[in-house]
């Protein structure tokens, strides 16, 4: 099971990085204010089935949005690496990988059901 503390997260990653966001629009664009409505909210993935279609909907993100027309074309995803044909090592797929026989088994439930 993938278990991430999200109120660490929240304060650790993605408040600064929120803020560092924010500062570099707002001096780019000659503006000041919040970008985005409401505080970053977190929810825990507590089954692995939840872990799963997640990955999914992350991978297919850029097939949806017309961006490639195969999700390991998007050089800012990490499916390459999911399916063996990139070389980032700082990856930690285990959690997901894990989760499926091989990964053909993977590379399968990602590519199928793409809206």
């Amino acid at each position: 099971m993938f278990i991430v503390n999200s109120e660490d997260f929240g304060k650790k990653v993605m408040m600064p990085f929120v803020t560092s966001y924010m500062k570099v629009i707002n001096h780019r664009e000659n503006r000041v204010g919040t970008l985005f409505q409401g505080q970053y909210q977190a929810l825990p993935i507590d089954m692995d089935e939840s872990l799963m279609q997640i990955s999914r909907y992350i991978h297919q993100n850029p097939l949806k949005a017309g961006l490639v027309s195969k999700a390991q074309d998007w050089k800012y995803s990490s499916y390459s690496d999911y399916i063996g044909l990139g070389s980032n090592n700082f990856l930690h797929k285990e959690q997901i990988m894990d989760l499926f026989n091989d990964v053909k088994e993977y590379r399968k439930f990602v590519e199928e059901n793409v809206d």
